[in-house]
């Protein structure tokens, strides 16, 4: 069941995605968002937040497992809606998450668009610049992108070095093919 919601998600967030490069092509075509454009927008958004709302749990997380990955996601699609207050997800989340673990941190760092967070997982990078799980673990494409989300979601100048260099550790993992792997074994496993 997990994976189905996580395939319903993907295809969500994937619309919104198209839908906003096409806007961006409309725009660099005609000089202007065209009103299709933004009419189909809005209405993909609204069926992806509908949904979103519709997996809500009583104890205040979002999805079907109760998982702190799901539920930052959501409140990270949520801050796009004005005037949406999520701090009882941002609190579900908060009271979930190891505050030593990279993954769980940048994602409530993302979701909240709050940087302060990310003070807890800073002895987490490593001399590449890139980030582990935890402390003195091997950096890995996934959690460096993970913070690197944080960094720029927060938009605190104060945070830019450290994404500066978890930006060059990604630049340095890429395999010649353009894909990535998790941690270097140059198979991909991301693309």
């Amino acid at each position: 069941m997990k994976k189905n919601v996580r395939r319903v998600l993907s295809a969500l967030f994937s619309s919104v995605l198209v839908v906003n490069a096409c806007t961006a092509v409309g725009m660099s075509i005609s000089g202007s968002e065209t009103e299709d454009f933004r009419a189909l927008s809005a209405s993909v958004q609204e069926r992806a937040i509908a949904y979103l709302d519709s997996r809500q749990n009583a104890d205040g997380s979002i999805g079907d497992s109760s998982t702190v990955n799901d539920t930052a996601d959501a409140v990270w699609a949520y801050r796009t809606q004005e005037n949406r207050d999520c701090s009882a997800y941002l609190s579900w989340i908060a009271a979930h998450t190891n505050p030593k673990n990279t993954d769980a941190i940048a994602r409530l760092a993302a979701a909240s668009g709050a940087a302060d967070y990310l003070s807890n997982i800073s002895e987490n990078q490593n001399a590449d610049g890139g980030y582990g799980i935890s402390v003195n673990y091997e950096s890995d494409v996934l959690d460096t992108l993970l913070v690197l989300n944080a960094v720029n979601e927060s938009r605190n100048s104060s945070w830019f070095a450290v994404g500066a260099d978890a930006a060059a550790f990604l630049a340095s993992q890429g395999n010649a093919d353009g894909s990535f792997s998790y941690n270097g074994d140059k198979y991909s496993t991301l693309s």
